[in-house]
């Protein structure tokens, strides 16, 4: 996801979940085609850091590229991190840098927080509607905006936000559900005739003067100016649209225009990035959705971070490949989470939400039932000591490793020695031959050249050390098996995922 990048003599198309391409001079403009070195490239992500802006792992510099938000003319001040944007512009060879000449922001929706909406799920998760929407805000993972005390922080965010408005800018699920990267409040309370409300969603019905949004109810017919963005034509069902309006009842938004947007890929494109939440997965025809966007994969699709038997819905990857006829055909499914272990489940807590693994010293398993999706279990009662599990989730910097579980699957209620860890490799030692992955040390010296590889095809140990210490850092996987002598792994193999 964020550490590698593709540096091909094509350019390259990244759009994060369902956030729509902005119009663009028709198409979209996928091409950049400047005349300043490096490979053209439309870059679609949350604003990482700032100075410029880190997108997806690459560094834009951003002095005298046009900023567009909400389609006016803007300045770098206004992109702030967690900002779903869109960079055009030219990345350079060492992939990881590059200089932007447009970057885009849209949001996905701005409206008044819905009274007794606001709960606070879990110590990880907040949630609250808009427009009828449930969104998601997640502690490490969603933006706020720092210079408004009410909400500048996961922590203060609570109910006193209802009948606010705030924008919002996120990946959508398959169930519309909003999990939001940045929140912003724009206003104190909602003032009909004067506060705006916008939203961008597809439409799932039409009647004589209205047309609905996934169960929004949208007035096209009180401003005769409304559809004057879409030529005068109500639009279609299942058409993208965006609209704005300053009458909002509750139940009714009364539309100053509509406008068409576009959500999936038209046409054929040569070399494609596509990150978003799966979901409609076809395993017997190979396909599912990213938000919108049709996919579909061949035997010969390259997994990255995971296996085929991994997908599932509501899970993030990017997707690498081709366009054809509106179809992505994916050369590379890569999994969002760079965290993953396979091992017997020492022991679990589900009072402080925290679990171990036989042969990990050290590293803590942390999970919320209201965020860890569980794969063939009911619940988490059902786990026991000796469990053979695979966890999938996120490294979380602390005084001590820890693992935050996104994904807990059993693979067998019996104990098995096999063991797995995957994640970013640290404290390199190319002379000793050791590494660090999830704060376990990882010694290789009694490896032998076959047993380093990058996907798939060996390597030897000079070419993997020096691999794994280039930026951007790749993935290790490292395999073998729990001793029953130490308690502790004997590796047998080392791998690059890329």
């Amino acid at each position: 996801m964020r550490r590698t990048t593709h540096t091909g003599q094509l350019a390259t198309m990244l759009l994060a979940g369902l956030l729509m391409l902005s119009g663009c001079g028709g198409g979209g403009g996928l091409l950049a085609d400047g005349g300043i070195g490096g490979t053209g490239i439309t870059s679609t992500g949350s604003i990482q850091s700032k100075g410029s802006i880190e997108v997806n792992g690459v560094h834009y510099e951003t002095d005298g590229a046009r900023i567009i938000i909400e389609d006016a003319s803007g300045s770098d001040a206004q992109l702030l991190p967690g900002m779903m944007v869109e960079v055009q512009g030219r990345i350079f060879d060492d992939g990881v840098s590059g200089v932007a000449e447009e970057v885009r922001f849209e949001d996905n929706l701005e409206g008044p927080v819905e009274s007794g909406s606001f709960s606070t799920v879990s110590a990880r998760l907040k949630t609250l509607r808009i427009l009828g929407r449930t969104i998601e805000m997640e502690s490490g993972v969603t933006r706020f905006d720092a210079g408004d005390a009410a909400v500048g922080s996961f922590a203060a965010i609570d109910a006193s936000v209802e009948g606010g408005i705030l924008e919002i800018s996120g990946l959508r699920g398959a169930d519309g559900t909003i999990r939001a990267t940045w929140v912003r409040r724009t206003a104190g309370s909602f003032v009909p005739g004067q506060s705006i409300v916008e939203i961008k969603d597809r439409v799932t019905a039409t009647a004589p003067g209205t047309i609905s949004l996934s169960g929004l109810t949208v007035d096209i017919a009180a401003n005769p100016q409304a559809l004057g963005p879409m030529g005068g034509a109500v639009p279609e069902i299942g058409s993208f649209v965006e609209v704005k309006g300053s009458f909002f009842n509750g139940a009714i938004l009364v539309a100053d225009s509509v406008e068409p947007k576009r959500a999936v890929f038209a046409g054929d494109l040569a070399l494609v990035h596509l990150e978003g939440i799966l979901s409609g997965l076809d395993s017997l025809n190979r396909s599912f959705l990213l938000g919108s966007q049709p996919v579909s994969f061949t035997q010969t699709a390259r997994f990255v971070g995971g296996t085929v038997s991994e997908l599932a819905a509501g899970i993030r990857v990017e997707v690498e490949g081709s366009v054809s006829a509106g179809v992505l055909i994916a050369e590379k499914i890569e999994f969002e989470e760079d965290g993953r272990i396979e091992g017997n489940l020492a022991s679990i807590d589900l009072a402080s939400n925290t679990a171990s693994i036989d042969g990990l010293p050290g590293l803590t398993v942390e999970f919320d039932p209201a965020l860890t999706r569980l794969e063939d279990l009911s619940t988490l009662e059902q786990l026991g000591a000796g469990n053979h599990l695979r966890i999938r989730g996120r490294i979380e910097q602390g005084t001590t490793p820890t693992l935050f579980a996104t994904e807990i699957g059993r693979l067998s209620q019996a104990s098995d020695p096999e063991m797995e860890l995957q994640g970013l490799p640290e404290q390199i030692n190319e002379t000793a031959g050791t590494l660090s992955l999830l704060g376990q040390l990882i010694e290789t010296a009694t490896l032998g050249e076959n047993s380093f590889l990058r996907e798939d095809i060996i390597i030897g140990r000079a070419a993997f050390f020096a691999a794994i210490q280039r930026a951007p850092l790749p993935l290790v996987k490292v395999q073998g098996q729990r001793s029953e002598q130490t308690g502790l792994p004997d590796w047998r193999q080392i791998e690059i995922e890329d």
